[in-house]
């Protein structure tokens, strides 16, 4: 065959079709009519003769010549074409973009991004190493981060090859100032005798399992061979022309259409369908598409090959069948967590990771996990490498997001490679358990100035959203108004606008001829927004203006309600609201004991502490005589929660022996109230037993007199300084 690859002086050297016709003759061994080409079109001699094999090979002499021209060729081949100038696909380029760039470096234009000059070089001196099967160079020579390379950096990705040799090339053809970034280190010792660390990327190796179903056709000389394994050894070999170059580069996508021609070089044998999947996962398809820093491995055990007698596709793509774990996998790993649940954003997970050598040799390679969360420190496998069965520790950190806990559950997957071993993949799920997480909020309008009495007077409202909710609000809300339009709240702070916060806009009406003959100017108003939960909007709130000299309208009162102490407060009221447009105040009178009452000055008061029970009267006044009452029944609260020193609750069962001391713990976890602490011991005390509660921590002890029998059954009481007490059943027995 003509050379395919490779720059000249004027561009590429591109082998004819005449070129192409000429070789494949000699390689088809006069199997294949003549053929004759136009401009690039081929057509067969044969016209009624067109067998699946011919056509195959007539595919193959138009990819051959399309492959070697960077007009034609696509996909690898394009990738190909585009590397022997030192020009290199980047994240998300297409084919035409990629042909762009190739056309400005072979024209003599500058193309910086690439480093077409400053690499070619490391490149070649890269590819120059043993064993070393692909190179790419990616480079960011702006001052921005662009994807995952930080400002004026460059990412060296190799495969193969030694990885001392790899660090001393990068280090001899290091430009200055220029900083290199990878998965991988390596320490090298200078010239000038400096250790030096070498940073370049090991692509993360992905196992590929081939699914061939194969059916017998008309021979063209002898019988079809009933051997799958010849066939299967075909397609492995196939892969491994020229030491895998086209089938394991970087980040290139595999379709199934790429193992055709060595099963059509059998003769008799032709594909009734064919899958592909990755990673010994079951789904399949025609095509694997793999990230910018994997490369396809492949292995003979990894490739199925089956026969049918049918002539119809039995393919079906997705869950059409498993390869078993061993094909592909040379070591074991495990994954486990420091916790099982998290309760909410910043918490840390701290994973580690055992990996074992499974395979039938010494691992030397070092060990590199990918995670697809977090970052993976492992331990240095030990001096002459890690024997079969051993194993080596890797560890992670991971800090859970706001995203996380939306979610409800954080999930990894990990796999780890080492040189060309590659272990199954690992996930590991950890739940959020933390507080309900809901979105909601509530809209407030209120008229701040203007009056209706006369036709142009101008009324402003004032409108206050406020979130009620337990995630942020995302968005700027929207308020629409039936008299006013579409009203937008200012810019939210960074974060969004947070639960419990509250952010406020204005508009304005005019009032109307319309609106005077109504008697009234009414606006109806809903505020709508979104959260990381989706969207969300606000009740719908309708406030009424009187026009003329018609008289004050009372202010309006939420229903009553009541409230417990523990599940309740801190509390914040619903809205009460003026259809006059006046601005409401409130107060209380009977608040309970050791809880606060506070006027939020937009409709709305909130209780705050903890304390007795009680029944208390909110009004509400609007500065024009009105009032309306509400009835809030609080249910108190208990302010000491005991847990004894042996971690039971009570009721609690005390066996001691006579003459001997005891001590009950009471850890108070106060709502409000605090020491010193006083006990009442009751029956005890009457009976001999001195129980006594220290003033300042509540820890109760009591003293058993030597003439005391037993046993006895009572209720002790701990009170604080706020008269708060808590009651626990004791009884206390001799052994």
């Amino acid at each position: 065959m003509a050379t395919q690859y490779g720059p000249t002086g004027s561009g590429f050297l591109v082998p004819t079709l005449e070129d192409i016709q000429f070789d494949v003759q000699n390689d088809m061994m006069g199997a294949l009519p003549a053929l004759s080409f136009d401009e690039g079109k081929v057509e067969t001699g044969l016209v009624n003769v067109m067998s699946r094999l011919s056509y195959c090979m007539w595919q193959a002499i138009n990819r051959s010549h399309n492959q070697s021209n960077p007009n034609f060729a696509s996909s690898c081949a394009l990738n190909i074409l585009a590397a022997k100038n030192g020009v290199y696909r980047q994240d998300g380029e297409s084919d035409s973009e990629l042909r762009a760039r190739l056309s400005s470096v072979t024209s003599g234009a500058s193309t910086n991004f690439t480093g077409a000059q400053c690499f070619n070089q490391l490149q070649e001196d890269l590819f120059n190493i043993t064993d070393v099967s692909d190179v790419q160079i990616n480079v960011n020579d702006t001052p921005n981060q662009v994807g995952v390379l930080p400002p004026n950096s460059y990412e060296v990705m190799v495969i193969g090859g030694s990885s001392e040799e790899i660090a001393n090339a990068i280090w001899t053809n290091h430009p200055v100032g220029i900083t290199h970034v990878g998965n991988t280190s390596f320490q090298i010792i200078d010239c000038t005798g400096i250790c030096r660390d070498v940073y370049f990327t090991r692509p993360k190796l992905v196992p590929m399992y081939v699914d061939v179903r194969v059916r017998r056709t008309a021979a063209i000389c002898g019988c079809p061979t009933d051997d799958t394994d010849v066939i299967c050894q075909a397609i492995f070999d196939y892969i491994n022309e020229d030491g895998g170059s086209c089938f394991t580069r970087i980040g290139q996508s595999i379709h199934v259409q790429d193992f055709y021609a060595p099963v059509f070089s059998i003769q008799g044998i032709g594909i009734t369908c064919a899958l592909i999947s990755r990673d010994g996962l079951c789904a399949e398809d025609e095509m694997v598409t793999l990230k910018r820093d994997e490369v396809p491995f492949f292995s003979k055990g990894c490739i199925n090959v089956e026969f049918t007698s049918e002539a119809q596709s039995p393919c079906v793509t997705g869950n059409y069948s498993c390869p078993p774990d061993e094909c592909v996998f040379s070591f074991d790993i495990t994954k486990t967590a420091d916790v099982t649940t998290f309760m909410s954003e910043g918490d840390t997970i701290n994973y580690t990771y055992t990996v074992t050598n499974t395979s039938s040799g010494v691992i030397v390679d070092p060990i590199i996990i990918n995670d697809d969360k977090a970052t993976v420190t492992c331990s240095s496998i030990p001096s002459g490498g890690l024997p079969v069965g051993d194993s080596v520790t890797c560890t992670a950190t991971y800090v859970t997001t706001y995203d996380d806990a939306i979610n409800g559950f954080v999930t990894n997957k990990a796999q780890a490679t080492s040189g060309t071993l590659i272990s199954p993949c690992v996930e590991l799920t950890i739940d959020y358990d933390g507080p309900e997480l809901f979105h909601a909020m509530s809209l407030r309008k209120e008229l701040v100035s203007g009056s209706c009495q006369n036709i142009g007077d101008v009324l402003t409202y004032k409108y206050t959203v406020t979130n009620t909710g337990t995630v942020p609000i995302i968005t700027q809300p929207i308020i629409s108004d039936d008299k006013i339009g579409g009203i937008i709240c200012p810019a939210l702070p960074s974060g969004g606008l947070l639960p419990n916060s509250s952010i406020s806009t204005t508009a304005t009406t005019i009032v109307t001829q319309q609106i005077l003959d109504s008697g009234e100017c009414c606006n109806t108003a809903r505020a709508r927004a979104s959260s990381p939960l989706g969207s969300l909007v606000s009740n719908s709130v309708t406030l009424c203006i009187q026009c003329g000299n018609v008289g004050n309208t009372p202010p309006v009162c939420p229903d009553d309600l009541t409230l417990d102490c523990d599940a309740d407060i801190p509390y914040t009221s619903a809205v009460f609201t003026d259809n006059s447009g006046d601005i409401v105040s409130l107060s209380q009178v009977g608040l309970p004991s050791g809880f606060a009452f506070t006027d939020n000055g937009n409709g709305t008061y909130t209780i705050t502490g903890s304390g007795d029970s009680g029944v208390m009267t909110v009004t509400a006044s609007d500065g024009s005589g009105g009032t309306c009452n509400q009835v809030v029944t609080v249910d108190g609260c208990q302010s000491l929660t005991p847990f004894c020193f042996d971690g039971v609750e009570c009721p609690l069962t005390v066996t001691e022996s006579q003459t001997n001391s005891f001590q009950i713990v009471f850890i108070a976890e106060l709502k409000n109230g605090q020491g010193p602490y006083s006990i009442n011991a009751g029956s005890f005390a009457a009976q001999g037993l001195n129980i006594t509660a220290d003033s300042s921590s509540g820890i109760v002890t009591a003293d058993i007199p030597a003439n005391w029998t037993g046993p006895l059954t009572d209720i002790i009481t701990i009170t604080d300084s706020s008269n708060q007490t808590f009651s626990c059943e004791l009884t206390i027995e001799l052994l």
